[in-house]
């Protein structure tokens, strides 16, 4: 038996990597604006608003409108697996399968667990008009409408550990983040709402999915108004969000109507898959490896069309 790998192990390989890599389901697909890069990082300048139609006397009124900036540096990444020269000599397939199997999931789930990231630590970290993405105090560099606006929402709750958030509590929450993006405004002053019609996404860690499933489909609420969130939202399990603890916990409303996102995930080399079966690598070793590779990063959009809520207690 030859002691290099043979085309169907590669082909085996290959064929179980994008099997599973191309099923996995996304839950960061309506927060985040997707776009290709060309460089070792990209910057992305928008105008922070429009200007709304005035009465026409004369010629036109042209005016400037702030330019606000933000830089997102590509980063390189790999997942490599070793291949033993005993599972080569003996072919196993299936557990070369197997493991091809594995990254391919993991190549998939890498750009969500990045992005999630980035609203885990959007209270601590800076977007594009040099605030905390999350914050209390918004407001559009050198633009006509310069009062704070809040993104980042605190709610005191009796016992933020899994199961034990009541009903009332998660209902005020869920109407305070919602009151949020009906409120916001854009550097002119000029309102950001939502359409009517718009379904939030709501990105919860594992502590909080039970009560927002719930309160997402239940007919009635404590009181006699029914349930008013009904429909409202979809719940998220998002699993790379920081889970709550017992003092402090977190979770994401997501407005997923809007020409902008609050999020951004360039590509400059798509997610591959490469291998060392067959190749020289395996005849001077006798072992071989197959891996993922991928060159690319997230960063912060637009402040407006993501709401935290931070509970404690």
């Amino acid at each position: 038996m030859a002691t290099h790998g043979t085309e169907l192990q590669r082909e085996t390989a290959k064929r179980a990597f994008w099997q599973n890599f191309e099923t996995q389901p996304d839950v960061m697909g309506g927060s985040t604006f997707e776009t290709t890069s060309n460089s070792d990082q990209e910057t992305y300048p928008y105008l922070s608003a429009a200007p709304s139609p005035i009465v026409m006397e004369g010629s036109r009124k042209h005016k400037d409108v702030p330019e606000i900036s933000y830089t997102i540096t590509n980063v390189k990444r790999e997942s490599t697996v070793n291949i033993s020269y005993e599972m080569m000599k003996n072919n196993k397939l299936n557990q070369i399968a197997a493991l091809s199997s594995e990254l391919g999931v993991k190549a998939q789930q890498n750009k969500q667990e990045i992005l999630a990231d980035l609203l885990n630590n959007g209270h601590t970290a800076t977007g594009p008009d040099d605030q905390f993405f999350f914050d209390t105090d918004h407001s559009d560099p050198g633009a006509d409408f310069t009062t704070g606006q809040d993104n980042d929402l605190t709610q005191v709750i009796a016992d933020v550990n899994i199961g034990v958030v009541t009903d009332a509590e998660w209902a005020t929450m869920i109407r305070s983040m919602r009151d949020a993006f009906l409120g916001f405004l854009d550097g002119q002053g000029d309102p950001v709402a939502p359409s009517p019609d718009t379904v939030f996404e709501l990105h919860v860690p594992a502590g909080y999915v039970s009560i927002a499933k719930r309160i997402e489909i239940v007919d009635q609420l404590a009181g006699p108004v029914g349930n008013d969130l009904k429909g409202l939202y979809r719940t998220i399990f998002n699993p790379w969000l920081t889970a709550n603890t017992a003092t402090v916990g977190q979770f994401f409303m997501v407005n997923p109507s809007g020409v902008r996102k609050p999020l951004i995930y360039q590509t400059n080399e798509s997610t591959s898959f490469e291998t060392g079966i067959g190749t020289d690598f395996e005849k001077e070793t006798k072992d071989s490896w197959i891996g993922s590779f991928s060159y690319g990063n997230g960063g912060y959009g637009d402040w407006r069309y993501a709401v935290r809520m931070g509970t404690t207690t």
